[in-house]
């Protein structure tokens, strides 16, 4: 990733407006997970959830926290790192 640079990684719904997971690089040895949450009344709201020296312990950080719920669609390239998926029917 380049400085500056975001991309989504996971979107937590099906919904018309769901949570959203952003990777992003702010600085040259910062890199961080975002958590974009939707508002019925207003933009929608950032917090970081987790941040490394590096992406792949940035997603390994926040792909395998025990609390991390399903996500409803994952880059191909963070999912191996999600300790829990939708099941696929």
């Amino acid at each position: 990733m380049d400085i500056g640079e975001e991309r989504v990684i996971a979107r937590v719904s099906g919904d018309e407006n769901p949570k959203v997971i952003y990777a992003t690089r702010p600085t040259a040895d910062r890199y961080s997970i975002v958590i974009q949450h939707p508002q019925s009344n207003g933009p929608p709201t950032r917090g970081e959830m987790f941040a490394a020296d590096n992406l792949y312990d940035a997603y390994i950080g926040v792909g395998m926290h025990a609390h991390a719920l399903p996500h409803f669609w994952n880059d191909p390239e963070f999912e191996p790192f999600c300790r829990h998926l939708w099941p696929r029917v």
